[in-house]
């Protein structure tokens, strides 16, 4: 149903792509990407320069970690409504056809 797919939608956007799980105390970090605070300080432990982005492996030079107040909101409604995070969804039957993926992308 629509919904259900929505709502896994909802649930891969609220999702730290480090642990799989719905954001815990979400963080941006230079390039944009986000991480759960725990999950990217504990990437990054025990450098002191050249922190890499585990998502587009761009590499900044320090560790700047912003607070996102608003996906962690959206992270609570997802924990709420009781969405799946992205390790408990069948990526490949809801990934096929969203905008972005290549089938999306050859129907244009």
């Amino acid at each position: 149903p629509p919904i259900q797919r929505d709502g896994k939608i909802f649930g891969i956007f609220a999702s730290c792509s480090i642990c799989l799980e719905l954001f815990q105390d979400p963080v941006s970090i230079h390039c944009g990407h986000r991480f759960c605070r725990a999950c990217i300080t504990q990437t990054w432990e025990g450098r002191t320069t050249n922190f890499t982005c585990p998502q587009c492996r761009e590499t900044v030079s320090q560790q700047n970690l912003r607070p996102n107040w608003e996906l962690a909101s959206i992270a609570e409604v997802a924990k709420s409504l009781k969405l799946q995070p992205v390790k408990e969804v069948e990526r490949g039957e809801l990934l096929r056809g969203a905008p972005g993926s290549p089938e999306a992308l050859l129907r244009r």
